[in-house]
């Protein structure tokens, strides 16, 4: 299989910067001589033909229509528990649920069938999808799983501006333990379930408290003074 190179014309991925400059021309902010602005005002017109994305070969351009169906949550991220977040006429579709992506299968199973086991979402590698989860799901779910804390506190949070709950959690997932620290998002509502490793698994475990959820947090930034620069910053 070879490369062809492309680019992107005329389509919804132009209309911000058409937009923005013809904000400075209408409004007289630049001033452009009748040679440059024909060519400028013609690419306005073949923006106006409502093409969703245009792939611009040598010799072809594939011109796709726009979708059939986008849905959005409230803060205008592609969104749907029920199905796809965005379809094409032809029946293709992705899948979103607050901005997040997912497939076919993973989202079948989290939201439609509902069959998704605690152990499959705490399991995730993608730690956006876990987050979704985690809020569709409630974030203690991970209380179903065989687990043992390790450690726990609290810290102030900014978004809540009150005081938050942080484990650091063993689950056992079948033929091996993996640590968790459960944390939220200092300036947001989500909350996480961090992999991070126990004492002896990593090179630099002698540098870190990885029996503390905070020395574990501190591992997953990689500064060991990551809780001294914090109290500096804040």
């Amino acid at each position: 299989m070879g490369f062809f190179p492309f680019c992107f014309y005329t389509d919804s991925t132009d209309y911000c910067f058409v937009a923005y400059y013809d904000f400075f021309i209408r409004n007289n902010l630049i001033e452009l001589d009748q040679k440059t602005l024909q060519p400028f005002n013609e690419y306005k017109e073949a923006v106006k033909c409502n093409s969703f994305l245009n792939l611009w070969f040598e010799n072809a351009c594939f011109i796709i229509k726009p979708p059939i169906f986008i849905n959005r949550d409230e803060q205008g991220r592609l969104h749907s528990t029920h199905s796809k977040a965005i379809e094409f006429r032809d029946g293709y579709g992705e899948y979103y649920v607050n901005g997040v992506h997912f497939s076919e299968e993973l989202f079948v199973k989290a939201f439609k069938d509902k069959s998704i086991s605690a152990k499959e979402i705490v399991s995730l590698k993608n730690l956006e999808q876990k987050s979704v989860l985690l809020d569709h799901y409630g974030t203690d779910i991970w209380r179903e799983t065989k687990h043992r804390v390790v450690d726990k506190g609290t810290h102030f949070n900014r978004h809540k501006q009150e005081q938050a709950e942080y484990f650091l959690i063993e689950i056992d997932l079948g033929g091996y333990v993996q640590r968790y620290v459960v944390c939220e998002d200092y300036s947001t509502p989500r909350k996480y379930l961090l992999p991070v490793p126990a004492p002896g698994q990593v090179e630099d475990s002698d540098l870190y408290d990885l029996d503390s959820w905070r020395g574990c947090v501190a591992w997953t930034c990689k500064d060991p003074k990551y809780w001294d620069k914090l109290k500096v910053r804040t």
